[in-house]
């Protein structure tokens, strides 16, 4: 069964030793972590399940550009199809899912 169980809001540096961890399996960028969340747990989204843990920042792309080189250094970001950010450079959140991928 799929599904993003958990929602959690933690600081850019805790996200960035998430994104490190075993089980963190894809990262991005978003304006709102909720709705983002709640699409990829559908089967068009990817049917992930597991936790959502995001952060906001005053810059995406950048943060998110960061967020990239952790995790693509460590495993962790082997489900994103991108290794340079795609994000506006404007506020918004980035995130880590970390879980599995069910479709």
């Amino acid at each position: 069964m799929s599904g993003i169980y958990q929602k959690v809001e933690v600081t850019q540096k805790e996200l960035q030793e998430i994104a490190a961890e075993k089980g963190s399996i894809r990262v991005g960028a978003t304006k709102d972590p909720d709705a983002r969340a709640d699409f990829y747990q559908t089967p068009s989204g990817g049917g992930y399940s597991g936790t959502i843990y995001y952060a906001k920042t005053d810059n995406m792309m950048k943060a998110e550009d960061r967020l990239l080189d952790t995790a693509l250094d460590t495993g962790g970001g082997r489900h994103n199809s991108h290794s340079v950010s795609n994000a506006k450079e404007e506020p918004g959140h980035v995130y880590v899912i970390k879980g599995k991928k069910f479709s």
